[in-house]
């Protein structure tokens, strides 16, 4: 999961401008917000073990995206810019010996946050190829 987390953020800061700074740790509390910070989150979810060493699950990768109430930043077309790089650039991809493949992206922006806020959810199908 981290290793794709990694390489999606690596993406989106190559291809969108982004700082390192933009990106908060894994699941971290958001305290402050200067002008706009992307929290990862993983959702883990089914797995199949089709032998003692082969294995498939498939998990979501969230990018919550938080901004201050009255910041000019147009979330909802920062989002969609971030999502366009994940279909492009992370669709399809090989680290180590697990084939990461994106099978949805979309928008959501049904969670409470003192900030402005969107999420990206990527569905990932993660497959282990011998």
């Amino acid at each position: 999961y981290y290793n794709y987390s990694k390489f999606v953020i690596n993406k989106l800061i190559e291809y969108n401008n982004l700082k390192p700074e933009n990106f908060s740790p894994m699941d971290s509390v958001i305290e402050k917000v200067k002008d706009f910070t992307i929290r990862p989150a993983i959702t883990y979810g089914n797995n199949i073990d089709w032998s003692n060493i082969r294995r498939e699950e498939d998990w979501i990768l969230t990018l919550q995206i938080f901004v201050n109430h009255g910041n000019y930043i147009d979330l909802r077309d920062l989002a969609g810019e971030l999502r366009k790089t994940c279909i492009k650039y992370c669709c399809s991809t090989k680290i180590g010996n697990i084939q990461y493949i994106l099978d949805n992206v979309s928008l959501a922006s049904t969670f409470e946050s003192s900030y402005q806020s969107i999420s990206i959810n990527l569905n990932v199908n993660s497959k282990e190829v011998i």
